[in-house]
């Protein structure tokens, strides 16, 4: 692209940005430290937290006044150069992106509404860029194409088919088996407390289905179910369901729902194999080792297909991914106290091994077709995780 293209940028929606984030950190920052909580305990008497505290927040906080007062001179735009676009942010810093590793481009969207696109760049972060950040809500569909047509130069034919093919997918599909999977484990919950009426009731509760070893080894299989649906706290039930959330926007659009389902159930007996055969607890209970069996699953698929993957399944580079997973193993081992980390090895083991099986000879626009036996195993998986946490809530409530 030899001349500069310019779009106006929504400089109201980024000082008002500013204005925002300033008076509510603000707050938040004097809530946290000028009230009885955790945080204000392991402040008090700590001189050398309190400083690096207050210079790093009152640091950020100038930055902001100066980009603030500086936009009152000059109006940034976003530009599409001879070799790169320049970006403005919302806190009216800039991204730099070169034009030539710009590989793919998507539209994100919310409640049938177009809200942004993101853009694959190759070997970085993927970046997002909103509807809002536009001045002109016309100038997106000029900036869509604009870079569509750098994207369409920068891949060979092949590869763009590949990569029309998985846009399309990602589009169309729904995320049916994560619904599904989070509502179960919602209503389990809500069974365990609206029918138990204390805190050690409850506890009661979740230890009848947990994973305890000698229990399955004692013939209680139905607790390689009941164990996955059950939760000790809401913050526990929430973060797993928002781990589920991520990975199913990177697995279930490009693979199908059979096969996103049957990962998440595999693993989750793996890790529940792991635990018993291991016992590093005396009991364990959540739906960790399926989540990490689609870590895992996402770790083959990528490592895979990584050159061809559009931002919206790929958004980390490799060295970054994998760096994020060495810190999570290191956190679960060394740091996190009461922590599954067999139950998440024997998931993720599963996981993995199960997409390098069904991807080894597949081309990315046939992943999510799945085999005969798969269908199979999907319905039987289905079948037993729905028997034994039926039988797991009927044993307990007594009525049978």
């Amino acid at each position: 692209m030899g001349s500069a293209i310019e779009y106006d940028f929504n400089l109201g929606k980024a000082r008002q940005t500013i204005v925002i984030f300033t008076i509510s950190s603000f707050i938040l920052i004097s809530l946290l430290v000028f009230t009885e909580n955790t945080f204000s305990s392991g402040l008090a008497g700590n001189r050398v937290a309190c400083l690096l505290l207050g210079a790093g927040y009152f640091g950020c906080i100038l930055l902001l006044v100066k980009r603030y007062r500086a936009s009152l001179h000059y109006r940034p735009n976003i530009r599409v150069l001879g070799s790169v676009t320049v970006i403005p942010t919302y806190y009216l810093g800039e991204k730099i992106i070169r034009n030539d590793e710009v590989f793919s481009v998507e539209k994100l969207v919310a409640n049938n509404e177009i809200v942004g696109l993101s853009l694959g760049i190759r070997n970085k972060t993927a970046y997002a860029l909103d509807v809002g950040r536009f001045a002109d809500p016309k100038d997106f569909a000029l900036a869509f194409a604009a870079f569509s047509r750098m994207a369409h130069a920068n891949m060979d034919a092949a590869s763009r088919q590949q990569i029309g093919v998985i846009l399309a997918k990602q589009q169309t599909k729904t995320l049916l088996a994560t619904y599904v999977i989070c509502l179960i484990a919602a209503v389990v919950y809500c069974i365990g407390i609206v029918g138990t009426a204390s805190d050690s009731e409850y506890m009661r509760f979740m230890y009848a289905g947990a994973n305890t070893g000698a229990t399955i080894y004692g013939g209680e299989i139905y607790r390689f179910a009941s164990s996955v649906f059950l939760h000790t706290s809401v913050p526990h039930l929430l973060l797993n369901l928002l781990m589920l959330g991520i990975f199913s926007q990177y697995l279930e659009k490009p693979l199908g729902q059979t096969r996103f389902a049957n990962v998440f159930l595999l693993a989750n007996v793996a890790g529940v194999l792991f635990s018993a055969l291991l016992r590093p607890f005396e009991a364990s209970i959540g739906a960790s080792g399926g989540i990490f069996g689609l870590w895992g699953g996402y770790t083959c698929f990528k490592n895979r297909y990584d050159g061809i993957l559009p931002g919206s399944i790929n958004p980390v580079p490799a060295g970054r991914f994998y760096l994020i997973l060495c810190l999570e193993v290191i956190a679960e081992i060394f740091i996190v106290e009461n922590v599954d980390y067999v139950n998440h090895l024997g998931g993720f083991v599963a996981g993995f091994a199960y997409i390098y099986l069904i991807t080894r000879d597949a081309d990315p626009e046939s992943v999510d077709r799945p085999a005969l036996f798969e269908k199979g195993l999907f319905v039987t998986l289905v079948s037993a995780y729905a028997l034994g946490l039926s039988y797991f809530l009927l044993l307990y409530y007594g009525v049978i």
